[in-house]
């Protein structure tokens, strides 16, 4: 096979692997092309796709951003502190970064709580999961699944994911789904569906 053809197709697998939140897969399958050829893939790839995934599907809609709002629960103006992402019940919810898990529990408002602390400065807290598939301590990378969506647990108008993204030693939070467009990956405006 010529060289030429096995870089296509390695670029080709790593590409689709990391679309899908699958870099170890995708580094297995190009261990046997060798050192070179996952070199050559890897710098057809962007340095934020390498870093940074979306904990949710493209498709998304965020139902709810970051700031001021009018609550759908209390019916009053108060800062909303993260994204809300309208998603069925059930869909894999990814790792932004690497990092490691600081804390998983349940909480009455906000059902099952995930918080990671990722390399670089930032923690990410996600809220309204229906299962956790890590433990505190674990080590995760990014575009890894470490939980599902829930339903409409704790103080909830429905189905969604709720994304903190905190930043720095003050834990400030920021515009999460900002971050994620400046970081060059797509998401969805729309206005759609559940959040709290």
């Amino acid at each position: 096979m010529e060289k030429s053809t096995v870089l296509d197709m390695g670029l080709l697998i790593l590409l689709i692997a990391y679309a899908d939140g699958a870099r170890d897969q995708a580094r297995a399958a190009l261990t046997g092309m060798g050192r070179c050829a996952v070199a050559a893939v890897q710098r057809h790839i962007s340095p934020a796709a390498q870093r940074y995934v979306s904990p949710v599907p493209e498709n998304a809609a965020l139902s709810s951003g970051f700031g001021l709002r009018v609550s759908p629960i209390t019916g009053r103006w108060e800062k909303h502190t993260g994204s809300d992402y309208a998603v069925p019940l059930g869909t894999p919810i990814r790792s932004l970064a690497a990092g490691t898990i600081r804390s998983a529990k349940l909480t009455r408002s906000c059902g099952w709580v995930l918080d990671i602390r990722h390399e670089g400065g930032l923690s990410s807290r996600l809220k309204h999961l229906s299962t956790i598939l890590v433990s505190k301590g674990d080590r995760v990378m990014a575009g890894q699944v470490v939980a599902r969506s829930g339903g409409a647990n704790g103080y909830s108008t429905g189905p969604h994911l709720h994304w903190e993204l905190r930043q720095g030693r003050s834990n400030r939070t920021i515009d999460a789904d900002k971050f994620l467009r400046a970081a060059g990956i797509r998401t969805n405006p729309g206005r759609g569906g559940y959040g709290n």
